[in-house]
């Protein structure tokens, strides 16, 4: 083989590997980052802005109706507390009254459900309740009606609320989803359950679905997906740095990545 000969061999070997390093593996590794990040680019937003609201997150908003109080003049009036209460009760029958002690409690069927209100003494303030029937066959169990009340509200159920027992009349119980807590009350005796809902602020319903832990299936699928993409889009972004053609930006690439990974590393450990 001439010299001639060589010298074109060895500059044809050198255009193929200047090709594939432009045009192979460093083109494919910027297509997919590329488009991977477009694609994900509303997710990997979203789990991030989830994540740094849940830091300036509010006090939760308690939905729960305003108390109300009874005028003086009319807690010893029973037929006109009676009148008094039946609008705010929103009920078309006149309710009952029963005297308590140091309570008055009115009672109205409305429908298939049991409105209740009860009048403290002496101060005249009003609670306004509304007990559902429960289905028959309904479970009377602690973790069945745990259970029953997450498919039927939509949550997930807390546990450690209160001990199970059979004997106990009522159970108290608390279902949560990212955006309200509901607090439910169970009247093993005549089978009904009342709810209070408390409904989360902005930040805090946004920190709950970084977190997932009382996200639904879709919301912990939409949270797995931002972090994979936001992982894929890292891991091409490195490939990217550490192919470059350049040398002088590929060592430049493997230092930014050493200050980054070392930035980690001491926020991690700075406790």
């Amino acid at each position: 083989m001439s010299w001639a000969d060589y010298r074109m061999r060895w500059a044809g070997s050198r255009l193929r590997r200047a090709t594939y390093r432009t045009k192979g593996l460093p083109a494919l590794v910027r297509t997919l980052h590329l488009y991977a990040s477009l694609f994900a680019s509303f997710a990997i937003a979203f789990f991030a802005l989830t994540g740094l609201v849940g830091e300036l997150r509010g006090p939760d908003a308690d939905t729960e109706a305003p108390r109300l109080v009874a005028p003086t003049a009319m807690l010893t009036n029973h037929a006109t507390l009676a009148d008094w209460l039946r609008p705010r009760m929103a009920v078309a029958t006149v309710p009952r009254l029963e005297d308590a002690g140091d309570a008055l409690i009115a009672q109205a069927d409305d429908g298939a459900d049991l409105v209740e209100a009860i009048v403290a003494l002496p101060a005249g303030t009003v609670t306004v309740t509304r007990w559902h029937q429960l289905p028959s066959g309904a479970p009377l169990d602690r973790a069945g009606l745990a259970l029953w009340f997450a498919r039927s509200l939509g949550g997930t159920p807390e546990t450690g609320v209160d001990p199970d027992d059979m004997q106990a009349p009522r159970v108290q119980l608390v279902v949560a989803s990212v955006w309200w807590t509901r607090s439910v009350t169970v009247d093993r005796i005549h089978q009904r359950w009342s709810e209070r809902c408390d409904r989360r602020a902005l930040g805090s319903a946004l920190a709950e679905l970084h977190t997932g832990k009382y996200a639904s299936w879709g919301q912990r699928r939409l949270m797995d997906a931002a972090a994979i993409s936001l992982l894929f889009s890292t891991l091409t972004g490195l490939a990217m740095g550490i192919t470059w053609v350049s040398q002088r930006r590929r060592r430049l690439a493997m230092a930014t990545l050493v200050g980054g990974c070392a930035w980690v590393f001491l926020l991690v450990i700075n406790r």
